[in-house]
């Protein structure tokens, strides 16, 4: 799933502070899945989709426990393929930041569905970089 960053929540107790995590320059591609299936009563087809998470990298941690699976171009092309192995797609899932990225703290304005204006990505405090784990990033298998 191509994307240009994802929210996450800091938790501290009862207070939580979000975050807006994106790519320093160009997208995101992070691992999903979906499918299309029968109401029970077989009256309409339902898609749904989500976006697989993993365990949390070290230079993320401080936001949250977890983390979408990011992918690089040659990952995103592995996670694709029809004939992939489970063996092969499996080392995909290993926690990594495959692109350089820039940590947002955002308003809890953006908490609101309603919400979609240019605000919701506006920093409300000092943005953090994170430079990816390029050299490990989506590994071929062995």
């Amino acid at each position: 799933m191509p994307v240009c960053g994802y929210y996450e929540w800091q938790k501290d107790g009862r207070r939580r502070t979000p975050y807006y995590i994106r790519p320093r320059t160009g997208g995101l591609l992070l691992a999903g899945v979906w499918d299309r299936w029968r109401s029970r009563d077989r009256s309409e087809a339902i898609t749904s989709f989500a976006i697989v998470t993993t365990a949390v990298t070290s230079q993320l941690e401080f936001v949250h426990d977890r983390q979408p699976v990011m992918l690089s171009k040659d990952g995103a092309r592995r996670w694709m393929s029809r004939d992939a192995a489970a063996s092969e797609l499996g080392t995909l899932l290993a926690p990594r930041i495959p692109v350089d990225l820039t940590v947002v703290p955002v308003s809890a304005y953006v908490g609101d569905p309603r919400n979609k204006e240019s605000r919701c990505v506006e920093p409300v405090a000092a943005t953090l970089a994170i430079d990816s784990d390029a050299i490990s990033a989506n590994p071929s298998p062995s």
